[in-house]
């Protein structure tokens, strides 16, 4: 037979594709894809090759590996297990595994913080096993876990023995884990919502977050009993079961009083081998759910004993006290059961049938801050429970689903829970106590009777002002960096809260002036700007009906470098500077703030601007020249013709935003009667009508001295010591100063702001603390323990601090806080000016005018606060 030599060739070549192909479908069939981990199946017949997800760790910084190579130099899953522990040192590390292994700067997951570690990464791709070393800045070994795969094929996890894991354990070992084909690498969801825990970070499992059946997350170690989850970046410790189809055929009970028998053993879940806790003999719990033959309880809190959610005992083990028709209201439940049942069972969705089930009606019902974006308002429901000296708030959707709550009590005091979480965008973390919330008091809620109260369109609301019988409210919606949206200013009726009108300044700032005397307001507006010409409008609206007096619009030639905005007598006038860098022209136009008239306009050389004023000033002040002291003029005009009346040199007006002074410029008559200014070293009060000098006060150094206005008689100064800035300052003295003559009248260690005098005492803050002092001799009376963020109000007998959200009311006599306002949330946006930042609590001819971070503004009586 004749045998082609091509073909004799490529036999060998034929018959190793073949076996290769054999090869492939082989590795194809002995690594054939896991049965999905919701299946409620045994065991899957053969492997497969799952890829684990690594964590993905917030900061990492690579460096270069400590060799050329980076393999494992043959070390196997059982060196691992035989060397690897915490009480090892790098040294040790290096003689166990080797020196050969990747370095970088990453951070670990640690008690719901991220912590800054170096690690030391081996490994062995060849094997596609991993061992990776967390090293703390101290040089201990944090943390350690290592990755292979194990005799099928399977992903496998080894971890040491690490705070709560107090013995070696392997993904082999969660055999719930294999039952239902859960394994290192999945995606998966829970079937339950369920606690998830730090079991690394100390010696007792520490809960910090919420599995929620609607995530994704990707598991990334097992031990006997839990799964390690990561849920985008946060990592967490669930038990096994609720994973899988167990779960979810637990059904929910009433509260039900159980004693337990005899000292035994709660389990993490159903016929679990750890234990979670033990319970003594005698120990009342509390069961809230039910599967078959177990009970899932909520535990009391006590000291040694970690603070889980929902543990589990068998039914055999405990004697039933019977079903109690809420927690609140069993006169057995103690708050460390309140705590353990709030964390076993609220969760995102949770009904308020459910919540009332357990916890019983709540005491008060309350308003939510804005959920909206800038612009709009929106709030939500809040139940409030005060029992048993505890504090729970839920926040409830439309639907009545739960979206957030915050519980405390006496031995919690800043709380836990799930906060400003309205959506399932990000991992459920229970956060701690942020500054604003840090240390805030335990006190039942004061309800009030409100003369009337008004929703407006805005979340932020503020009196900034009064004309005659109408109050002025400015409403901001908090948008902040470019996403600010609108701002309006409401005439109010002072008597009946009712609308008389509304300006809506969109996003532009607030350019407005008014006279009393007149009942009449005027608002500025640019409609259009650029650099060919500008147009513009004045709008004058009567005060107490909101119909318009009269409107102007003009067009001014080339761009505006900026304006200004004043009234003065029965004058309203504008400034504009146009022109190039080089040539400066200011303008000014006066015109009668009753029809418009234009009764005058005048030109400067220069750049200039009116200061911000309203018609009690009998003269318009224009703020002439550069920023710079050298340069700067001020000239009072006469508001009817612009003639001059009197001027000073090198001299500045003060504005809101001034930081040498804070004054409530909202009512002229109660502050020092004049123009503040300043030179190179003085804060000066300047005659309104001459121009003279009333009082000049020493500035020490530039953001050292401050100067905080309490009424027309006295003022705060707050001087540095160290030559620090005030903010940055250890060393700081406060001085009251008598603003008739300038005189020191006492001085107190720390800074001391936001003062009010009551007859022969005055309020005020010290160091962020109220307090109480006599007003002749300085000496403090008491102090709270207590920050607050706002402004302090004596009304009814009490003295109101704002904090954020809250309003309590302190005990004149001794400073203990005794009640917060019910149903009263103030704070402020993201740049604040002085006019809204003194508005949100106003007492006026004996009223309490009150406005919020949440869409409402009312009036209240001497007898509304009860």
């Amino acid at each position: 037979m004749q045998i082609d030599g091509g073909n004799q060739m490529n036999k060998p070549v034929w018959r190793y594709l073949f076996m290769l192909l054999l090869t492939v479908l082989f590795a194809g069939c002995t690594n054939a894809p896991n049965k999905d981990a919701s299946s409620s199946s045994a065991e899957p017949s053969a492997p497969t090759n799952l890829e684990l997800k690594e964590i993905a760790l917030p900061i990492t910084t690579a460096s270069s590996p400590s060799q050329s190579s980076n393999k494992f130099a043959g070390i196997s899953y059982d060196t691992i297990k035989a060397e690897l522990s915490l009480a090892m040192s790098a040294e040790d590390a290096r003689k166990a595994f080797g020196d050969v292994y990747e370095t970088e700067t990453s951070s670990l997951y640690w008690n719901a913080e991220w912590v800054p570690m170096d690690t030391w990464t081996y490994s062995d791709t060849a094997k596609d096993a991993s061992l990776r070393l967390y090293w703390s800045p101290s040089g201990s070994l944090s943390y350690a876990v290592s990755y292979d795969r194990d005799a099928q094929g399977y992903k496998r996890s080894y971890i040491p023995a690490v705070g709560a894991i107090r013995t070696p354990s392997s993904s082999e070992d969660n055999k719930l884990a294999s039952k239902y084909g859960i394994r290192v690498g999945q995606k998966i969801k829970t079937k339950k919502y369920a606690l998830g825990y730090d079991l690394i970070g100390s010696a007792q499992p520490s809960f910090g977050y919420m599995a929620d059946p609607r995530r994704e997350v990707t598991i990334t170690a097992l031990t006997k009993e839990f799964v390690e989850v990561n849920d985008d970046g946060v990592t967490a410790w669930v038990p096994t079961w609720y994973f899988t189809q167990e779960a979810p055929q637990a059904q929910d009970i009433p509260p039900t009083g159980l004693s337990i028998k005899e000292v035994n053993g709660a389990k993490w879940y159903p016929a679990a081998v750890d234990d979670a806790i033990k319970l003594e003999a005698g120990e009342r719990v509390y069961a809230l759910r039910s599967y078959g033959d177990w009970y899932g309880i909520a535990v009391p809190d006590r000291a040694g004993r970690p603070n889980l959610g929902l543990v589990w005992v068998n039914k055999n083990q405990v004697e039933e006290n019977g079903k109690v028709s809420s927690l609140y209201d069993d006169s057995i439940a103690t708050p460390q059961i309140i705590a353990s049942a709030v964390r076993s069972e609220l969760r995102f969705g949770l009904t308020q049938k459910r919540a009332e089930q357990v916890f019983g009606k709540p005491d008060f019902l309350e308003t939510s801050d804005n959920i909206a974006e800038p612009g709009k308002l929106k709030t939500l429901k809040i139940w409030r429970y005060e029992k048993k000296s505890t504090e729970l708030t839920i926040t409830w959707s439309d639907k009545g689903e739960l979206l957030a709550y915050r519980y405390r009590d006496e031995t919690i005091p800043d709380g836990f829970g799930i906060d400003q979480t309205y959506s399932t965008e990000e991992p459920t973390r229970f956060h701690k106590a942020g500054e604003l919330e840090k240390g805030k008091p335990l006190v039942t809620s004061r309800s009030i009777d409100f003369k009337w109260r008004v929703r407006t369109e805005l979340p932020y609301n503020y009196l900034v002002g009064t004309i005659g019988s109408t109050l002025l409210v400015a409403g901001e919606d908090n948008g902040f960096s470019g996403m600010h949206e609108a701002s309006h200013l409401y005439g109010l009726d002072r008597n009946t809260g009712k609308r008389l009108w509304k300006y809506d300044f969109g996003h532009e700032i607030h350019l407005y002036a008014y006279s009393e005397e007149s009942e009449t307001i005027v608002f500025y507006k640019q409609l259009e700007s650029g650099p060919a010409y500008s147009k513009h409008r004045l709008l004058a609206i009567d005060t107490k009906t909101g119909n318009s007096k009269w409107e102007k619009t003009f067009r001014v030639e080339g761009g505006i470098w900026e304006y200004g905005y004043a009234a003065a007598d029965k004058v309203v006038a504008i400034s504009y500077v146009t022109g190039d860098e080089g040539r400066k022209t200011t303008h000014i136009e006066a015109r009668d703030i009753r029809t418009g008239r234009l009764l005058w306009s005048k030109s400067y050389q220069g750049e200039g601007n009116l200061i911000t004023q309203n018609g009690d000033r009998p003269y318009l002040l224009l703020q002439t020249g550069t920023q710079l002291l050298a340069d700067a003029k001020l000239t009072a005009l006469n508001p009817l013709d612009g003639k001059p009346k009197w001027k000073t040199e090198e001299r500045l007006a003060v504005n809101e935003w001034d930081p040498h002074l804070t004054v409530d410029r909202r009512f002229p008559n109660g502050q020092p009667v004049g123009y503040w200014t300043k030179s190179v070293d003085s804060l000066i009060l300047t005659d309104a009508v001459t121009g003279k000098t009333k009082l000049a006060l020493p500035i020490l150094f530039d953001d050292g001295t401050h100067y905080d206005g309490i009424d027309e008689r006295y003022l705060f100064k707050q001087q540095s010591n160290d030559g620090v800035a005030l903010y940055d300052s250890k060393d700081i003295t406060s001085a009251l100063i008598d603003a008739r003559t300038g005189k020191t009248l006492w001085a107190v260690k720390g800074k001391a702001d936001r003062g009010i005098v009551e007859g022969r005492r005055i309020y005020f803050r010290l160091d962020g603390k109220p307090a109480a002092a006599n007003i002749s001799a300085g000496k403090v009376i008491w102090q709270t323990a207590v920050p607050a963020f706002g402004m302090l109000r004596p009304f009814g007998g009490k003295l109101l601090v704002e904090e954020v959200a809250d309003v309590y009311t302190v005990s004149k006599t001794n400073g203990s806080i005794d009640s917060r306002l019910l149903d009263v949330r103030v704070g402020y946006h993201e740049v604040t000016p002085s006019d809204q930042v003194y508005g949100s609590l106003t007492v006026l001819g004996g009223d309490l005018y009150v406005g919020s971070s949440n869409g409402f503004f009312g009036k209240v009586s001497l007898s509304g606060i009860r």
